[in-house]
């Protein structure tokens, strides 16, 4: 009824006149901005004198303050003031439960609810919406400033929002789109995730269809580009989903920016040789170490100077920061085979360890330029030393191999074994070269 929206409008702090939809949208509209302010951890929201701001709004707008928020209180009998959410017979105030769970973002800090997130895994490997969507594709990402246009956490099957586009016509202009994405906070991983099924409405038009995934069908869900629907200025959004549980998911409309392989291979950073080689070092002695003892080793100290990806000499080498193995790969390579894949939730992974390796998480190493730059163009491998030193593998498979001649013509003539040096007397111990790409 018109009375009870001018009665929540009054409770809100907002204008009471209007008609029925304009109070309901003046409704609509403050709800997502107390939303919006939660999400990007904006300072403490309040609410008028003696209300409440609902429960998930309190949790995640009470994270920038870093402090647990107090419970709401109400007027009993005789005017006393009494406190709501307490347990019977709780008398000090810290024997309230807290209304929040704060668990801060592992990229940009901000807390957010690890209730409201449906996060159950370490605290360490927890990211926020916001920062989720900003890396999810690098191929398109949003710009420094205004690329998160909506960012919210779904509480109900049904979600509605006005958007305002004054700057739509230049945007499309610019080659810029606007995309839907969505993210699963239960899940650590950040990857693309519809719910079971969904719609998305644009001014009454539906603009996004989201199907049920087909029996014995694994579904490839990747972001959706909606710039075709919608219309400079504002826009009322409607999106439907069904699910079994859709308050554990996070809708986003960014704009996006298409980037290209050398905007992309400027984020890649730099490992210097005095740093490399301490690293290869350190790699390369328990390897060493494991081998003198008899125990197996899984990985090698054999450096493989080929792609991997292109099966070609590697050319301009990285890897991954914490990658844990000395094969590097090519970096045009890696960038264009993951450019070819549909799948963005399948791309950036390390060729060798399977590590999650976006631009950013590379780096070029030092290192590997310089055995490239030093041995012979037609040499595949070389073995690392434990002090940093290299070897071709070829010339190492030589003086094995003369080792074991030598013993050859030892037995044939009936040398004694003293007659010959303890390096030419022992035959070779049998290398075995491990793939590290396995």
């Amino acid at each position: 009824r018109v009375q009870e929206l001018k009665g929540l409008c009054k409770e809100e702090g907002l204008a009471t006149s209007g008609r029925k939809l304009e109070l309901i949208e003046r409704l609509l509209q403050r709800r997502e901005a107390l939303l919006q302010q939660a999400v990007d951890g904006s300072p403490r929201l309040s609410a008028p004198p003696g209300q409440a701001l609902p429960t998930a709004i309190q949790s995640s707008a009470g994270s920038s303050a870093g402090a647990e928020p107090r419970p709401a209180t109400t007027k009993g009998r005789g005017g006393r003031s009494r406190t709501r959410g307490r347990g019977r017979g709780a008398a000090a105030a810290g024997d309230a439960s807290p209304t929040w769970e704060p668990v801060p973002c592992a990229r940009c800090a901000v807390k957010y609810d690890r209730r409201l997130a449906r996060f159950a895994s370490s605290p360490k490997s927890f990211w926020c919406p916001a920062c989720r969507f900003q890396i999810m594709d690098p191929f398109n990402a949003p710009p420094e400033s205004k690329g998160i246009l909506k960012c919210t956490q779904v509480e109900k099957a049904q979600l509605d929002f006005s958007l305002d586009l004054p700057e739509l016509k230049l945007w499309r202009q610019q080659g810029l789109a606007i995309e839907v994405r969505m993210v699963n906070m239960g899940c650590s991983k950040v990857s693309q995730t519809w719910p079971h099924a969904m719609e998305l409405l644009a001014n009454g038009i539906g603009v996004l269809t989201v199907k049920p995934p087909q029996e014995g069908h694994k579904r490839r869900d990747v972001p959706q580009p909606i710039t075709a629907g919608l219309r400079p200025g504002y826009n009322e959004i409607s999106v439907r989903m069904e699910d079994s549980d859709v308050s554990s998911y996070a809708l986003g409309l960014l704009l996006t920016q298409p980037r290209s392989n050398d905007e992309l291979s400027s984020q890649v950073g730099r490992c210097e040789w005095a740093e490399a080689e301490a690293r290869v070092r350190g790699l390369v002695a328990p390897r060493q170490q494991s081998r003198e003892s008899d125990i197996t080793c899984l990985t090698s100290d054999t450096l493989r100077l080929q792609c991997p990806i292109s099966m070609e000499r590697v050319k301009d080498p990285v890897r991954g920061v914490h990658c844990q193995h000395l094969q590097c790969f090519g970096l045009e390579a890696y960038l264009v085979s993951n450019r070819q894949m549909r799948a963005v939730n399948n791309r950036w992974i390390c060729p060798v360890c399977t590590l999650v390796l976006r631009p950013p998480d590379l780096v070029r190493d030092a290192y590997v330029e310089r055995v490239l730059s030093s041995v012979a163009p037609d040499v595949e491998e070389v073995v690392v030393k434990v002090d940093g030193s290299w070897e071709s593998l070829a010339v190492e498979a030589a003086a094995a191999s003369r080792s074991r001649r030598l013993a050859a013509l030892a037995n044939a003539s009936n040398w004694a074994p003293a007659q010959l040096s303890p390096e030419a007397s022992a035959p070779a111990p049998a290398r075995a070269v491990v793939d590290e790409r396995r």
